[in-house]
């Protein structure tokens, strides 16, 4: 299957912006006006814009059950536990090739077994550590089989403790137990058919267990049912005169919204989870300056953590 190319930038630095948001109580159109009607007639009421905690920085942050924070430090090689105050609590891996290092990871969880996840992109595999720090082990290897690994940019933990990865340059997202064996592969088949991918870079799994993919080049989010077939896909529209350019990173919100990263128009781009239907868009500026953001979290205080490169607007 031929695929297009596509360039993905860094960040770099650390500074923080907060930017509180004002309330939006109604969905909105693909122009930006109020839309979204439900069944019984009128607006959807929505839930209020959460507040954005803007970073220009090359560092994912990971908020787990429990308290837990992991940031997995690109550049650098390492994932670190890290308590409220910013303190390390355990170090994960270090820069490297080897058996228990780490090359460009670019995400991280806490598995339902205690063990610690890690998407190793630049090494095409899952590194598995235990709590403490010691290397456990590792799922997946480099290659286009089911199981292997092709620069694999983001790893996501269901309800069921397992570990679906968006397969980067395979094309695919695949779903692994936490034991290391390949449950599913999805996404992949007969270019211009519904629900075939092109570079997949986040995953996020809804409540009702489908699959929601944001497809890097292919510009939106496909949902995938849980036998695999293809629910529908969304993000596609133009909003506002703008269509999603390269978006870069997706989360799923407590309610019930999917918050997708556009870094080159400078916003955060809110959807329905369910329907799909636009809700609004965030501008990730502050007095001129913009992050472009590659990263997105929801920390517990249900603000929204942005990462990503300062650029001028």
């Amino acid at each position: 299957m031929k695929r297009r190319e596509f360039l993905r930038v860094t960040a770099s630095g650390a500074a923080l912006m907060f930017v509180p948001l004002a309330a939006c109580d109604t969905a909105v159109s693909s122009d930006g006006a109020p839309g979204g009607d439900v069944a019984g007639g009128g607006p959807e009421q929505i839930p209020a814009a959460p507040e954005l905690v803007l970073q220009e920085s090359n560092h994912n942050v990971f908020f787990e059950r429990g308290g837990t924070q992991l940031v997995v430090h690109r550049a650098d090689g390492v994932v670190t536990e890290e308590g409220a105050l910013g303190q390390v609590i355990t170090r994960f891996g270090s820069y490297g090739t080897g058996a228990a290092q780490l090359n460009g990871p670019t995400s991280a969880v806490l598995g339902t077994d205690g063990r610690v996840y890690v998407m190793d992109r630049g090494n095409n595999r899952i590194q598995v550590f235990e709590r403490g720090g010691a290397h456990a082990g590792q799922i997946g290897r480099a290659g286009t089989q089911p199981g292997e690994l092709m620069a694999p940019a983001a790893l996501f933990q269901d309800a069921q403790g397992r570990l679906v990865v968006a397969d980067t340059f395979n094309h695919r997202v695949q779903i692994f137990a936490q034991d290391g064996r390949t449950l599913a592969v999805l996404g992949q088949g007969v270019d211009g058919m519904p629900g075939v991918l092109n570079a997949p870079v986040a995953v996020s799994v809804a409540k009702d267990g489908s699959v929601h993919v944001l497809d890097s080049a292919g510009g939106g989010v496909t949902v995938f049912n849980t036998d695999g077939s293809v629910q529908r896909t969304y993000g596609n529209d133009v909003i506002a005169g703008r269509a999603l350019r390269m978006p870069s990173a997706m989360v799923m919100g407590a309610d019930g919204l999917t918050y997708v990263a556009d870094p080159n128009n400078a916003t955060v781009r809110v959807f329905h989870s369910a329907r799909g239907t636009f809700i609004r868009q965030q501008p990730t500026v502050e007095s001129g300056v913009a992050i472009a953001a590659l990263h997105l979290a929801f920390a517990p205080s249900g603000a929204l953590h942005v990462a990503g490169m300062k650029t001028r607007v």
